[in-house]
């Protein structure tokens, strides 16, 4: 297509056939060609097309047209591409053309198409890291964005009136929140703490306690999310008692879990019990880390898998969830093949000092249950992992065989 071509269809007035055009032709470029280098190319004279002054009373330029295209191209890729890694590529690969073509100006076009590239994606925020290749131009695109990314994309948690100024901090607020979510979603959980210390720091300065306490709660969040449990348990407890009455539960589940990783050999369950009442986040907490270990083929150290398991017999003793989940504590050592527990072993177990038929429905459920999240989480695996999709359909396929053993060894 000839550039004259492209023009004529990308400033059609009707925005509808100008979407279907752009479908089509971002269909063309990454279907047919199969993402190669011929595709960057027709991206490129794509570009520079649109760079191109419109002939006529219209002044179309790349600011107005450029982030409609992107915006457009980044939805279409986030559906079908085959991975996210494989949509921040594409999506890096039109921000590098995007930087050669656009130098001059490249502050005020560049801050408005990562908008519109990162809008469909922003739920995840790494794609803002992927395409400004650093952590300061991913600070610098929240800092250019902050008005639009305070209406849009904050928690209600967080909001307040748009009479308020930055007399009083509120961008500040926003801001290092913001970049708190971004760090946060890309697995840098020390620059999160760090803007969410800056904001915690500002709001006792500025004595606002009530969202001094929201912001130091966040805080805990990722000091127990990056490990740090001894900083997260104090923070924990300093927010403990200003939480709101609906959040309070939420807060001992992570006080428990916090205290429990910073020194489980210190900690007594009884003191644990009490924290965790009769919700099982706590319980789920566990699970979910080691079910994702398990599935990433990460090995799961023989002392964890000790304190999970005393851990789930001694907290609540008398809670079907827990039975529930001691069964997945054993499902997980048989996956990773440790020798911690056999099927003869198990077997024995389900029937100690229990009515069978019940514990037996009651691990046959979860049994079933786990079956089912690893085939449900066999999209996801694909996704993150970088291992090739033969190789996890193969360890899927494996791991749901050793789960069906197991199901027909507690029906016999």
């Amino acid at each position: 297509m000839d550039n004259a071509a492209f023009i004529k269809n990308v400033t059609n007035p009707n925005m509808g056939a100008r979407i279907d055009f752009y479908k089509k032709f971002v269909t063309n470029v990454f279907v047919e060609v199969n993402q190669g280098e011929k595709a960057k190319a027709m991206l490129e004279n794509c570009f520079k097309a649109i760079s191109q002054p419109i002939i006529g009373n219209k002044s179309y330029t790349s600011a107005v047209l450029y982030p409609e295209f992107v915006g457009v191209f980044s939805s279409i890729v986030a559906d079908a591409a085959t991975t996210k890694k494989h949509a921040a590529s594409l999506i890096k690969d039109i921000g590098t053309i995007f930087r050669s073509l656009f130098v001059r100006n490249s502050n005020e076009i560049y801050s408005k198409v990562l908008a519109a590239v990162c809008k469909p994606l922003f739920v995840d925020a790494i794609e803002i890291k992927v395409i400004c290749d650093s952590t300061d131009a991913a600070e610098f695109f929240i800092k250019r964005n902050v008005g639009n990314a305070m209406t849009e994309y904050t928690l209600p948690v967080f909001g307040t009136s748009d009479s308020d100024s930055d007399e009083n901090g509120t961008s500040k607020l926003y801001l290092w929140y913001l970049c708190s979510k971004v760090f946060f979603d890309c697995n840098m959980i020390n620059e999160a703490c760090n803007h969410l210390n800056r904001a915690k720091m500002f709001l006792a300065e500025n004595k606002n306690p009530a969202t001094l306490t929201q912001y130091k709660f966040l805080l805990a969040k990722s000091y127990e999310a990056s490990n740090r449990f001894n900083e997260a348990t104090a923070t924990y407890l300093e927010v403990l008692s200003q939480l709101p009455d609906n959040m309070v539960e939420e807060g001992k589940n992570h006080v428990a879990f916090s205290i429990f990783c910073s020194d489980p050999s210190k900690q007594k369950y009884d003191t644990m019990e009490e924290l965790v009442v009769k919700q099982d986040v706590f319980r789920n907490h566990w699970s979910k880390e080691m079910f994702e270990l398990m599935l990433t083929g990460a090995a799961i150290a023989p002392s964890k898998i000790k304190e999970y398991s005393e851990l789930m017999g001694n907290v609540r003793k008398d809670d079907a969830l827990i039975s529930d989940g001691w069964l997945e504590h054993n499902i997980y050592c048989l996956l990773q093949n440790y020798e911690t527990i056999s099927l003869d072993t198990l077997s024995k177990q389900l029937h100690k000092d229990e009515k069978d038929i019940l514990r037996i429905s009651y691990n046959l459920i979860a049994a079933e249950r786990i079956k089912a999240r690893i085939d449900m989480e066999s999209k996801f695996i694909i996704m993150e992992e970088e291992k090739s999709t033969e190789q996890l359909s193969s360890l899927i396929c494996s791991q749901v065989s050793k789960i069906d053993a197991m199901i027909k060894a507690i029906k016999n």
